[in-house]
């Protein structure tokens, strides 16, 4: 097969010209942002570049998209597939059944690539910012990242793990990135997307469930692409609730037990607490949205009790017991504080996070820098994080950052709630309500890990705060 290059190159110059055929200036501008953009995914493949595999794939994948002709949306959703549904290659052992994993050094050429396609777009449209709130808080993040990341390098940490902090904590941008694009005026299609692949994710835990098994306990799946599936519970529960489709509801409710499935399978203690928070808020939910129908309550509530019982017996059948010694085993660190106190693993959490705390000293305003690492006695090991997602954000940005970081997020809760109290659609109440609750099942977990600092989930996460900020602003 032969290709006619110079008739690709040709349709590619014609697309462009075709987009920003508006003036000299802007064309210029366009030109030099195509540069800046390239220019930096070339010094991140050489950055990644330890094997020439990673070199041809990202090239690869430079020059595909390109070739998309600029589609936001359609880019958006299919870089993110990447992002979410894949598994870590450091914990591809644990699925066998999936041959491709997640890797930095593509995940965030395809995000440069989107920040290109979102740059282009707003010059394009003169896309008119208006910064409120939320935006100043988040803009007040930026900042503090920024001072840190500068202190990070003045400081001269080591660039890997500079590289890596700056490259999860940009993906914050995704927020901007879904207020000031055409991907706003589809939130339901964002939400449907994030449920779509965390199906996929439970399926991957099913199938290493079933090749690996267990014979007194379950074998723990381990991988961090189990932290979307917290929205994903979130959005059905609330659409359960509220939803007036009858098929929606039906779908939702057999695609839940998958879900809940992966969850316990990957044995993760803070994100079994975390469902449960959501759970029994959405429990509170229902009981005042029905509060005039209590007949309606009970049967749901014992239908409900039924089912997880029916559903943990089987189940527990399935796995000749080891399913019930697997939860008592690890759920027991979650109901006494006791067994808390003694366990390994909060033992050494709890020491690391204080010696990292330790060294901030008298860099308490702005922190360590962007990169900063220390030697933990405990794993014998230089780590530039710590499983606490606040104390790593003082310790890296001080209070600085700490101010940005919480102060985006009251803000958001607050705007997020008055909303809750106008007469919205019920569509931008299921979607106002799922994303206040995945935040706070994220917020329990990021007590025992760094999820909304430094996981590539920000993408979505950020993404659903721009969801719900556009909507905030059609009733402001």
């Amino acid at each position: 097969m032969t290709y006619n290059t110079d008739a690709i190159h040709s349709s590619l110059i014609q697309k462009l010209s075709t987009i920003f055929n508006r003036s000299n200036q802007g064309g210029i501008l366009v030109t030099m942002l195509l540069i800046l953009i390239l220019s930096l995914e070339v010094l991140t493949v050489v950055f990644f570049a330890y094997y020439g595999f990673y070199v041809i794939i990202s090239l690869l994948l430079i020059f595909l998209f390109l070739f998309t002709a600029f589609a936001m949306e359609k880019s958006y959703y299919l870089f993110t597939a990447y992002f979410l549904i894949l598994p870590e290659k450091f914990y591809s052992i644990f699925f066998p059944g999936v041959p491709i994993t997640f890797h930095w050094v593509i995940g965030y050429l395809l995000f440069l690539l989107l920040l290109f396609y979102w740059i282009i777009y707003v010059l394009k449209n003169s896309v008119q910012f208006s910064f409120k709130a939320t935006d100043k808080m988040l803009i007040v993040f930026f900042i503090a990242i920024a001072v840190a990341l500068v202190s990070g390098v003045l400081r001269k940490h080591q660039f890997s793990f500079i590289r890596l902090e700056i490259i999860a904590l940009s993906l914050y941008l995704a927020y901007f990135m879904v207020l000031y694009s055409p991907l706003k005026n589809n939130p339901k299609r964002f939400f449907d997307f994030v449920t779509l692949c965390s199906v996929i994710i439970a399926f991957q835990f099913l199938d290493s469930l079933f090749k690996f098994g267990g014979s007194i306990f379950l074998v723990r799946v381990v991988s961090m692409h189990i932290h979307v599936a917290l929205l994903a519970i979130s959005y059905i529960c609330i659409t359960l609730v509220y939803s007036m489709n009858r098929i929606r509801r039906i779908i939702m409710g057999l695609l839940l037990p998958l879900i809940f499935a992966s969850v316990i399978i990957s044995q993760q203690r803070a994100l079994w607490g975390a469902s449960l928070v959501i759970c029994v808020l959405v429990l509170l939910i229902y009981i005042y949205h029905k509060r005039h129908k209590m007949r309606i309550i009970l049967i749901t509530i014992g239908g409900s009790i039924a089912f997880v019982v029916l559903s943990f017996l089987i189940i527990n059948y399935l796995t000749a017991g080891s399913f019930y010694n697997t939860i008592i085993s690890r759920g027991r660190v979650l109901l006494n504080i006791e067994a808390t106190l003694s366990d390994a693993s909060y033992i050494i959490r709890t020491n690391e996070i204080a010696e990292a705390i330790q060294t901030v000293k008298g860099d308490f305003l702005l922190g360590k820098g962007i990169g900063a690492s220390t030697i933990s006695r405990w794993r014998l090991m230089n780590h530039a994080t710590v499983d606490n997602s606040y104390a790593y954000i003082y310790w890296k940005m001080g209070i600085l950052g700490l101010i940005g970081f919480v102060g985006f997020y009251i803000v958001f809760f607050v705007r997020g709630l008055k909303l809750l109290r106008l007469p919205i659609t019920t569509d931008e109440r299921i979607f106002t309500i799922a994303t206040l609750l995945n935040f706070v099942g994220l917020f329990i977990v990021g007590l025992t890990n760094v999820c909304i600092v430094h996981y590539r989930f920000i993408l979505i996460w950020a993404a659903s705060i721009g969801f719900i900020e556009f909507i905030i602003r059609k009733y402001d």
